[in-house]
């Protein structure tokens, strides 16, 4: 099982590879998440993370893009970020873009019709997860994870008229890679 810690920066992972643009002690691979393609094959990685790293970064868009190209069919990608009401979303000036539960929608399989085409609200590439997301809470805040994490629904009335009054910490978003059987390696 080949596994991907991506943006680790000094949360250096015993049996991963561990990719991050500036070298120090652990880190496997350098590369600079920002250019375009990874130095990794295609249908490399059953389990990716990047942890804290989305915000940081130019194009996110073409970041999942990739994560997809070099992740197995079925592969684990787990995305971590700050959520748009955290108090420190602009703390950190290099932080690019706020994210929200549905951020990752526009890559969600459950929005592409039967015939494989398109709708207008998902991505038209090829490029397709289940998508599963989560808001969190810190401090007293923490115990309404349970509540606003129900269903999608929850998380969007949660964030049109409770954020601004209970800040959520953090956004992470569970991603199961899905692939046309064309492409996908001769061992499946």
């Amino acid at each position: 099982m080949k596994r991907l810690n991506v943006g680790c920066g000094r949360d250096i992972k015993e049996g991963w590879i561990n990719l991050d643009m500036v070298k120090h002690e652990g880190v496997d691979v350098i590369h600079d998440l920002n250019k375009f393609p990874y130095p990794f094959k295609d249908n490399t990685f059953d389990i990716i993370l990047a942890s804290q790293i989305i915000e940081h970064l130019d194009n996110p868009l073409s970041f999942i893009k990739e994560l997809w190209r070099i992740a197995k069919p079925g592969a684990e990608i787990n995305i971590g970020t700050v959520h748009f009401s955290s108090p420190t979303v602009w703390g950190d000036i290099t932080h690019k873009r706020p994210y929200q539960s549905d951020t990752l929608n526009y890559f969600n399989i459950k929005y592409k019709d039967r015939k494989r085409r398109a709708l207008s609200l998902a991505n038209s590439g090829k490029e397709f997860f289940h998508v599963n997301s989560r808001i969190w809470f810190r401090y007293f805040f923490k115990p309404l994870r349970y509540v606003v994490n129900i269903n999608r629904y929850t998380q969007l009335i949660y964030e049109r008229w409770f954020s601004s009054l209970f800040r959520a910490d953090g956004q992470s978003y569970d991603l199961i890679v899905v692939k046309p059987k064309s492409m996908r390696p001769k061992e499946y």
